[in-house]
């Protein structure tokens, strides 16, 4: 049946107005019946395969995104740098793990980016010794050196001017905050040129 004859039917049964609305009921339908439902991934069997490809390797997973359409995003970090290889080797990992045919879904694995916020501790030991930003729950924005981390906290040695008795002027000294990783809005490396 052509497209104006089912325009007619449906004028005819709904009344004239009725015709308006039938394109966009139609077009509806159409859309609908052409739509194939694909399964979301899993996460943590996504996260298990990666995380076994990194296995004895100095990488780790530092995020994965996985979007309703399927489209995973895989950043993974090293302590010696990532290289196109390891990122290959990681892809192929999970093309391995996971059937095409039964889980439809679009694959980018890449290094992190070293300007975005540490999202994972091995990060913070990663960039120990090294000037980062830290924006503390508080909104205090401090610029120091990563010098120790514990389980639950770090700490950052930030240059401060200090009033220091018997001297007229403020003297420049190393003072070190501990701060907490769950009391922090952001850590990031500062990159200088």
């Amino acid at each position: 049946m052509a497209t104006t004859e089912k325009k007619s039917n449906f004028a005819a049964q709904f009344g004239n107005e009725g015709a308006d609305s039938f394109l966009i009921f139609y077009k509806n339908c159409h859309l609908n019946y052409n739509y194939t439902a694909t399964a979301m991934i899993d996460k943590q069997k996504m996260t298990q395969v990666i995380e076994e490809a990194l296995e004895g390797t100095p990488m780790f997973l530092v995020e994965l995104k996985i979007s309703r359409d399927n489209v995973v995003d895989v950043a993974i970090d090293s302590l010696e740098g990532v290289t196109i290889d390891d990122c290959v080797s990681v892809n192929d990992a999970v093309l391995a793990a996971f059937d095409r045919d039964e889980e439809d879904f679009e694959l980018t694995v890449g290094s992190y980016s070293i300007s975005d916020p540490f999202l994972v501790k091995r990060q913070y030991e990663k960039n120990l010794g090294n000037e980062v930003e830290v924006l503390t729950g508080a909104g205090k924005k401090l610029c120091g050196t990563l010098t120790e981390l514990a389980d639950d906290t770090f700490t950052i040695t930030v240059p401060t001017k200090v009033k220091v008795e018997g001297k007229k002027r403020p003297q420049v000294e190393d003072v070190a905050h501990e701060l907490r990783y769950d009391e922090i809005k952001y850590t990031k490396n500062i990159i200088k040129i």
